[in-house]
């Protein structure tokens, strides 16, 4: 009472400084809380003050027209007074479909009907922590600093208390945003599995397109994917407890500290009443008749000094009971704070803004008709502003006769500008998205296709001819006459140990004769598979294009396993061939010097493997 007598003294003294502090505190909270409606009297004052404000020193510019918002003749000026209305006029341009988005998006996240926290709300909770820790902070005052007085320890425990409520505050309020956040998180991942038991799960990939204006762009997604678009989340969307750790060790330790401090005080207290003063002295008095027997005398000592250590411990139970219930009452306010953190927050990525529009509105009408009234008195405010800076430039410009008068713009031209502006901004971003959609099914249909070409090919490869016993002697081939049969007859053949061509049966064919090495065995370094003598066909005319046909073929897929490898490494090296079309492949074929029909069949290989991993994913 003492502190609180001497706090209104001091208010009463220092009053010229206490009031212009504290009126300066409640303007700081109000300016922060209606910041827009602040700001926008702030904007209209500055544009009617003379000499330093905005249309005074605009009015003073001599930049000539040019084409400006909406492809219109504008003074630099004339759009700068605008662009400062836009601001406002923009917040405000809101219709029921908005309203619609809004209610949308909070359904999707499963936040419709909850609110942000209020100013009301913080200040409770900050109170209550302020109120509960000064009583805390009352027993650590005489331990913070020996021989104070008892004004300074009161001083010193609000000082501490006041430390302990920024401390605490924010951190049980996060608690119980992480706490809402994991619930949702808990939700996606239940979802999930209900849907992985029914087959029909997809791959848990949001969607980071998704905001107020595109929230009906997932409606054909699961609930899950809606959610978790919305959602922030780890890469293995998963609950993370960091925060709620932090804050559940600081209450126990606030709260088992501010016990064991209060035992330990009350123990203090209870040692020095038993011990007595250190001065003092016992006295023994005369001998008297009347003095009771040494027996009775012990007897009545030992009953006083029962009952005082029955008193002392029945004290200290007490003390230290009421101390385990002050921590509980901590402790208990502590989860208001949690639970004010978990119901009245928002961790939807745009939740918050959401719940800002909707407001108190009741129903989409209301809302439109708000925000239309909104938006003609910004109009009527911008165009008043604009035909005074006009009046002003026009003045100017009359009296020096250096333009001609022209139509005058107005602030309803630059809306309109500004719409054009995001209608085609809106519309290039859906083109961009339907070329992305059409390209993703151009290339799922690609390789469905070749994935369905692909099983009756490998179905058809018949087995190739058992290899000629080691030791019959490879033949090597003369130039021979023109061939006897068309190239037609030359077929490959697939082994196990990869593609190699088939030998050669038209006797027409020849290639040329291969030297053998010192060793006498023949050679196989050349890149041109080993070709057996056939029978003598009945001579026919060839096309003389048969040959280079069959060389074509031939070099179509190397039987050198060396050369099979290093034409692999050199098509591999080219990167990803599914973005090229039949026209791109025959240049690149040309100007590479590789084989067309490889190119071909490893970007079919591509496109598999690209449509393989989507399914995986």
């Amino acid at each position: 009472m003492e502190f609180l007598q001497s706090l209104m003294e001091a208010f009463s003294l220092y009053r010229h400084i206490v009031v212009p502090v504290l009126s300066l505190l409640v303007l700081t909270v109000v300016v922060i809380r209606w910041w827009d409606q602040v700001s926008y009297f702030f904007l209209n004052l500055m544009c009617s003050l003379p000499v330093i404000g905005h249309i005074a020193r605009l009015s003073r510019a001599s930049e000539p027209r040019r084409t400006g918002t909406g492809q219109g003749l504008w003074y630099p000026s004339e759009e700068a007074i605008c662009a400062k209305y836009w601001k406002y006029y923009r917040t405000s341009n809101h219709t029921a479909d908005f309203y619609l988005h809004c209610v949308d998006y909070l359904s999707k996240v499963d936040e419709r009907g909850r609110k942000p926290t209020s100013l009301l709300l913080w200040f409770c909770t900050a109170g209550l922590v302020a109120l509960e820790a000064f009583i805390f902070a009352l027993v650590l005052s005489p331990f913070i600093a020996t021989n104070i007085t008892a004004n300074q320890a009161e001083a010193s425990a609000i000082v501490v208390s006041v430390l302990i409520g920024v401390i605490l505050v924010p951190a049980t309020h996060r608690m119980g945003k992480e706490l809402h956040r994991n619930t949702l998180l808990k939700k996606i991942r239940y979802w999930h599995t209900e849907a992985r038991h029914s087959n029909t799960a997809l791959a848990l990939q949001n969607d980071k397109d998704i905001s107020l204006e595109t929230t009906y762009q997932d409606d054909n997604q699961p609930n899950y994917l809606q959610m978790l678009n919305r959602v922030p989340h780890n890469a293995q969307v998963t609950p993370q407890y960091w925060a709620t750790g932090i804050a559940v060790a600081l209450i126990l330790f606030f709260a088992i500290g501010a016990y064991f401090v209060r035992a330990a005080t009350i123990d203090n207290q209870d040692t020095q009443a038993v011990n007595g003063s250190p001065f003092s002295q016992q006295v023994s008095p005369a001998a008297s008749p009347f003095d009771l027997p040494a027996e009775a005398v012990a007897d009545n000592a030992a009953a006083d000094n029962k009952a005082g250590a029955e008193i002392a411990s029945n004290r200290v139970f007490a003390s230290k009971l009421t101390f385990i219930i002050l921590s509980v009452i901590f402790v208990g306010v502590q989860l208001i704070g949690i639970l004010i953190g978990m119901y009245y927050s928002l961790v939807g990525i745009d939740s918050k803004a959401a719940a800002k529009y909707v407001g108190d509105f009741s129903s989409s009408q209301e809302f439109a008709d708000f925000h239309a009234m909104r938006r003609e008195q910004v109009a009527r405010s911008a165009q008043d502003k604009l035909a005074t800076l006009q009046n002003r430039l026009l003045m100017k410009r009359s009296l020096s006769q250096s333009e001609a008068l022209t139509r005058l713009p107005t602030f309803q031209d630059y809306i309109e500008g500004k719409q054009q502006e995001a209608d085609k901004r809106e519309a290039d971003q859906q083109a961009r998205q339907l070329k992305k959609a059409a390209e993703a099914q151009a290339v799922s249909a690609a390789a469905a296709a070749v994935a369905a070409s692909v099983v009756p090919a490998v179905a058809s490869v018949t087995p190739a001819a058992p290899l000629a016993p080691a030791a019959a002697p490879v033949q090597n081939v003369a130039p021979a006459a023109p061939a006897a049969a068309p190239a037609e007859n030359v077929a490959p053949t697939v082994t196990a140990a990869g593609y190699t061509p088939a030998a050669v049966t038209s006797a027409g064919y020849a290639p040329a004769p291969t030297a053998a090495p010192a060793g006498g065995s023949p050679a196989n370094s050349a890149p041109v598979a080993t070709v057996t003598a056939a029978a003598p066909a009945a001579p026919a005319p060839v096309p003389a294009e048969a040959p280079a046909a069959t060389t074509l073929t031939a070099a179509t897929a190397p039987a050198n396993p060396a050369a099979e490898a290093e034409l692999k490494q050199r098509i591999s090296e080219l990167g990803d061939l599914t973005v090229l079309n039949q026209e791109d492949l025959e240049v690149m074929a040309e100007g590479t010097d590789l084989p067309l029909a490889a190119l071909v069949k490893h970007q079919k290989l591509q496109q598999v493997m690209n449509k393989a991993r989507g399914a995986t994913v």
